[in-house]
């Protein structure tokens, strides 16, 4: 956002101030997860806490809100279908740089059993 006034700027700036604060309070308390542009790696603890949204998308649409998605899963005729194994994916909304559209990320999830949380919270 380069363009723009003062106030303009500043407006942009409170508003990613109020999404941080709103995705700190989201984040799932524990566990690990470690993200690329692809892929989120967590422990069973970060990977239970996600809140699901099979066939739909959470409210409060804020940058950083983080879901799981199983993939495989279909809406058909009011009903809920699986294809294959479970598909996990998780979803986080980002900054697209506009004050009227928020951006969705999908990452593979994998899941690693049986790790110990070192006390790091995560990275990206």
């Amino acid at each position: 956002m380069n363009q723009g006034t003062f106030e303009e700027k500043m407006q942009h700036v409170k508003l990613l101030t109020y999404h941080a604060k709103m995705a700190a309070m989201s984040l799932p308390r524990g566990g690990v997860c470690i993200v690329d542009d692809e892929t989120a790696i967590m422990d069973r603890q970060y990977f239970d806490q996600l809140a699901t949204y099979d066939i739909s998308l959470p409210t409060g649409t804020y940058f950083g809100k983080r879901w799981k998605r199983d993939a495989s899963v279909r809406l058909e005729y009011d009903c809920q279908v699986r294809y294959g194994e479970p598909r996990w994916m998780m979803g986080e909304f980002y900054d697209l740089g506009s004050d009227k559209e928020i951006g969705i990320r999908w990452r593979r999830i994998i899941v690693e059993e049986g790790k110990e949380n070192d006390g790091h919270r995560e990275s990206s």
